[in-house]
């Protein structure tokens, strides 16, 4: 009989983040907003007061987000490969 160690279990984080004044997340399709792979960053499409989406992102560890430039009509963030150290690729319609 051979012995093993059972599979380390997922951590489980809670996240508050304040997004702003006049920001309103939603997205049509797809996910308003994703983690990045490690778990460092949240990348998520919102409104702001002008209506058109955009793809924002925060690093967990600060309080301010930053919008992404050329991201205007995104509708969905998308998750890079683990090792390429970007941001979020844009998804637009």
């Amino acid at each position: 009989m051979r012995l093993t160690e059972p599979p380390p279990q997922p951590l489980v984080q809670l996240i508050d983040v304040d997004f702003g004044p006049n920001v309103s997340l939603g997205s049509t399709v797809g996910p308003t907003a994703i983690l990045s792979p490690d778990g460092t960053r949240l990348d998520f499409v919102a409104q702001g007061s002008d209506g058109i989406p955009r793809l924002f992102t925060r690093r967990l560890d600060e309080p301010q987000t930053s919008q992404l430039p050329g991201t205007e009509e995104a509708y969905t963030p998308s998750s890079p490969p683990k090792d390429s150290g970007s941001h979020s690729s844009l998804v637009e319609s």
